[in-house]
């Protein structure tokens, strides 16, 4: 997958649910290289850059926040896995969360 189609995909979601359950991000968006949402239990905005997230998803077959905390900078690894999650680029399966091949 280029990162053109893979920046395509994440602009088709708008909300991602926390992994936990105890949050959702909202009003995602991408902009000027960098996803932007907001954790909506308590209005942060976050913001994590598009190659971070291309480059987790073309190396890492499967992903948590630990291992996304080889690709991802800043404190923002449950919101890439949440995000990474609803734009259908990662499922659960046998408990973990594997690459989905697009």
């Amino acid at each position: 997958m280029e990162i053109k189609n893979f920046t395509k995909q994440l602009k088709s979601i708008s909300e991602a649910p926390s992994v936990s359950g105890n949050t959702v991000y909202e009003k995602i968006t991408v902009s000027h290289e960098k996803v932007y949402c907001t954790r909506k239990s308590t209005g942060k905005e976050v913001s994590i850059l598009v190659e971070e997230l291309f480059n987790a998803y073309y190396k890492a077959t499967e992903i948590n926040t630990t291992i996304l905390r080889d690709y991802i900078t800043g404190r923002t690894f449950s919101p890439a896995l949440a995000i990474l999650l609803a734009a259908g680029f990662y499922e659960k399966r046998d408990g973990k969360y594997l690459k989905v091949k697009l």
